[in-house]
């Protein structure tokens, strides 16, 4: 094993912790997702764009089974998933370096859970707009509008997007 798999193998499994997917996924959901991450080509970050990348990743995550399960993970426990991966891997300086992630930091999207949509909710002018959904039943859709304005607030900060859940966190 290379030490750039090894480290995505370990960031996977500490980026989603136990309690990360708690009630959102069935039994098992938690080591599928992780099984995901581990295997990822991390590379392809560098051939397509980062929203295609992670678009394709969160459909073919959130159609996977646990095993025995007869429910797929889901678009939303997919995403947040995934986001805090990417987040976490482009944090990791070897990884960062190996798979030149320092270039699409700004892309990167905050993870959303329902601690960090509040907070979006409550910083932005626009609530009206913003749904109050668990992260279990998010949509591309609703999670677009939350990035949007998620955006607008790192712009207003001055800080990459993906970075505001530390303040909010």
């Amino acid at each position: 094993m290379s030490l750039p798999t090894g480290l995505q193998r370990h960031i996977a499994h500490c980026s989603v912790g136990p309690t990360t997917l708690r009630t959102m996924v069935d039994p098992g959901g938690l080591e599928t997702v992780r099984d995901y991450l581990e295997c990822i080509d991390l590379g392809q970050v560098n051939k397509r764009s980062l929203p295609e990348v992670l678009n394709q990743w969160t459909n073919t995550l959130g159609r996977k089974h646990a095993r025995g399960s007869k429910h797929g993970i889901g678009w939303g426990p997919a995403r947040k998933s995934l986001n805090l991966f990417l987040r976490d891997v482009t944090y990791n300086y070897m990884t960062r370096k190996e798979y030149h992630l320092d270039s699409h930091e700004k892309e990167l999207e905050v993870p959303l859970d329902g601690k960090v949509m509040k907070a979006i909710r409550g910083e932005s002018k626009k609530t009206a707009n913003l749904e109050n959904v668990a992260v279990k039943n998010l949509t591309k859709k609703i999670s677009d509008k939350y990035q949007k304005v998620a955006q607008a607030i790192a712009n207003s900060k001055g800080v990459s997007r993906v970075n505001l859940d530390l303040e909010w966190w």
